[in-house]
């Protein structure tokens, strides 16, 4: 299994270009996933400056009821959506298998990813310890449907 280490944690790669220009990766046993590029052919922002990562993009695992929460905590850490490519509406998950839909978010930096990385994974701890649902990350989005009030 290939990892990369970027943004404080270790990611597990699932794909790779033929070429090396791009890799996805996700964190385990979150509902977040990655795509770097290192050529940036796409146009993507750049990360920072000394980095060899030109571009980013993540993937942020999501259900229904808590969209809008991580859209606005995204923003906040200075990621933005493509409004055009509706990329502010949840989709069906791709990148990442945790969660049901996931947020396609643009223009983060690596500081910025680790920070939300900590805002996420606290929010899911405190999920599982209060409700008992630490059986696998796929039992809290579950869960979260089914609590009122207690949606991530």
């Amino acid at each position: 299994m290939k990892t990369i280490n970027f943004a404080g944690h270790e990611w597990k790669v699932t794909k790779e270009s033929p070429h090396g220009n791009f890799v996805v990766a996700v964190l385990p046993e979150e509902a977040i996933a990655i795509c770097i590029t290192y050529s940036n052919k796409w146009g993507w922002e750049e990360t920072e400056p000394n980095s060899p990562i030109k571009g980013l993009i993540v993937y942020l695992g999501c259900t229904e009821q808590s969209t809008n929460r991580w859209r606005r905590t995204a923003v906040a850490f200075g990621g933005y959506f493509d409004f055009h490519k509706q990329e502010e509406v949840p989709r069906k998950s791709k990148r990442q298998r945790l969660a049901p839909l996931e947020l396609k978010i643009r223009g983060m930096s690596g500081q910025s990813l680790e920070k939300l990385i900590g805002i996420y994974s606290s929010s899911h701890q405190f999920f599982w310890v209060k409700y008992g649902a630490a059986i696998s990350p796929m039992a809290t989005f579950n869960c979260s449907l089914q609590v009122t009030g207690a949606v991530l």
